[in-house]
């Protein structure tokens, strides 16, 4: 096990018969992990850790001071409330920081202004600079983020006023540090504007990471962005008087017994059921992702298609019995897609505790990786 974490592979081994101790065709893979304070020990620090734990802490508390002093965020959101009458709104988001309890919000940044659109994906990242992380706690800073509804699109410095509030999101920096480390996204409701009151279905997604980043346990060796196109055919038909409205929703399981992360929701295309979603899939590590390609099973995707009027929180991803089918791609599959340039095909399945295949299909259609 040791010399697995030293080296970060996997151990596969066969298992053995309970009764008779016979070795038997099935087999079993381990990924042994070391932790320290909830922080993923690097390979080449794992004999520290087990020979010298004082002075592996000694080391960790001089990398976190050595933190990159810029974290930057991507920014998208889902199912935006509608704010004009004749037409879409028109969102643009705000990011304001407060540095103590008794300080002011600041603006930091802004993005652009994506026009009739209730699902945007903003092209403008919005950052935090020169971060003194000797002053930085659990709740301070403070960041805020406000989307608005753009009354002028050419104005890029238009006044904020709260009745173009479409809603907003709080969350500390540290948090922010926390989900940079474990290589996740913040996917949240928003807060509507001027109450303490939930948005049943308005979401934001960020996407932070550090500028210029250093240090072993937050260094991503081998970044990488996969384009896929995810086309459906002949989906069910989930709604009464209309098509349904789909909409699919990724997760990236890294081994087949872990619980599935949340990667990305694409658009929703109304009334549509034979929909082509484009999207990205973002790899943090992709030397790691790739080593752990032992099967067909380790790691892989899961593809859940929706109906956009089934799904009001993001809690029901994983347990709606309205859903329009899903199925699982191993990364080893992918992969070899890409170097192919050849198209994926799947019939998926139905949302059951015995699920059948349905008559519709899913194709994954691998564009680029950088």
């Amino acid at each position: 096990i040791i010399q697995a974490m030293q080296t970060n592979t996997s151990i596969q081994r066969f298992l053995l018969d309970f009764s008779k101790s016979q070795q038997i065709k099935s087999e079993i893979i381990v990924k042994p992990e070391l932790y320290y304070n909830d922080m993923l020990i690097p390979a080449n620090l794992v004999q520290t850790a087990l020979s010298n734990p004082a002075s592996l802490a000694a080391m960790l508390k001089a990398k976190e001071s050595q933190l990159p002093s810029e974290v930057q965020m991507r920014i998208k959101c889902n199912n935006l409330p509608k704010n004009d009458v004749f037409s879409k709104s028109d969102p643009f988001v705000v990011l304001h920081m407060k540095a103590q309890a008794t300080a002011k919000f600041q603006m930091l940044g802004r993005t652009e202004v994506l026009e009739d659109n209730h699902d945007p994906v903003f092209s403008t990242l919005l950052s935090v600079k020169n971060i003194d992380w000797g002053i930085v706690t659990p709740e301070y800073p403070q960041l805020r983020f406000s989307i608005y509804d753009s009354d002028d699109i050419t104005n890029a410095n238009q006044q904020l006023r709260p009745e173009d509030g479409l809603g907003i999101f709080s969350i500390s920096l540290s948090t922010l540090v926390q989900a940079i480390k474990n290589k996740t996204s913040i996917y949240e409701k928003l807060t509507k504007f001027g109450s303490d009151k939930i948005h049943e279905k308005a979401t934001i997604t960020i996407e932070p990471s550090f500028v210029n980043t250093a240090g072993p346990l937050v260094k991503s060796k081998d970044k990488r962005e996969l384009e896929i196109s995810i086309v459906c055919k002949n989906l069910p038909s989930a709604d009464t008087f209309s098509k349904s409205d789909p909409f699919c929703v990724l997760f990236y399981k890294a081994m087949t017994t872990s619980q599935p992360d949340f990667l990305c929701r694409t658009e929703v295309i109304e009334d549509n059921e034979d929909p082509v979603f484009n999207t990205k899939l973002i790899f943090n590590d992709f030397d790691r992702a790739v080593s752990g390609t032992l099967n067909d099973q380790v790691p892989q995707f899961v593809f859940n298609v929706y109906d956009s009027d089934d799904i009001s929180t993001p809690d029901q991803f994983m347990d709606s019995k309205k859903g329009l089918g899903w199925i699982t791609v191993s990364l080893s599959n992918l992969l070899c897609a890409v170097h192919t340039q050849s198209t994926l095909t799947y019939t998926l399945f139905e949302f059951s505790k015995k699920p059948k295949k349905l008559k519709s299909t899913i194709e994954i259609r691998p564009c680029t990786l950088r």
